[in-house]
């Protein structure tokens, strides 16, 4: 499955509500690969990362992942725009396309990157010690994630594509079962708004 296929400039429109829609429980897909075996991660839930000094501002990111080997933290945030100003953002191939992300939470999470030893970060209201910063983007090209790693010092990049595609290959009860539900979610909605 790729992301392209679905989300291909064909049809506009349809593919601006189907991001939207998509956009609602793509966390939840993330969250269940790295329930997986197939992840290298652990989800630990969602970071809140404090500031020190005159920047003492705390910013609740989407993801801490702690490796299943090394037990090494990392916190993370996910960006899937799919349909986004003509599909810009759909894969990411470059580091420029990092740039429209302004808000004050994505710029912690790319300072913290360099500079992990500044902040602190808590999950469920406990300290953790995170190493640094991992990027999670709709689809990637290997160019793209060794261009923003290289110019970040983000520690890695994964694709929610490529998680899918583990979570279709093995066959994930819990990835099918999220699929089967929304589907159902949508038909009732449409349903009954075609019920006089």
């Amino acid at each position: 499955m790729q992301l392209r296929n679905i989300f291909n400039k064909e049809n506009p429109k349809r593919d601006k509500f189907l991001s939207r829609v998509f956009g609602i429980f793509s966390e939840e897909i993330a969250s269940i690969w790295f329930d997986s075996s197939q992840s290298t991660y652990k989800n630990l839930g969602r970071p809140t990362v404090y500031g020190s000094g005159l920047d003492d501002r705390r910013y609740t990111l989407d993801f801490a992942l702690e490796e299943k080997e090394g037990k090494r933290i990392y916190i993370a945030e996910m960006k899937c725009e799919l349909e986004y100003q003509n599909y810009k953002y759909l894969e990411l191939n470059r580091y420029e396309q990092l740039d429209h992300h302004k808000g004050e939470a994505f710029n912690r999470f790319i300072s913290f990157a360099s500079n992990p030893k500044k902040y602190k970060v808590n999950v469920s209201g406990k300290p953790v010690l995170a190493h640094g910063s991992i990027l999670i983007w709709g689809a990637i090209t290997q160019k793209g994630k060794e261009d923003v790693i290289r110019k970040t010092n983000i520690y890695y990049v994964l694709s929610l594509e490529e998680m899918m595609n583990d979570l279709l290959h093995n066959n994930e009860d819990r990835f099918n079962k999220l699929l089967d539900a929304r589907k159902e979610w949508c038909t009732y909605l449409f349903e009954k708004l075609g019920t006089v």
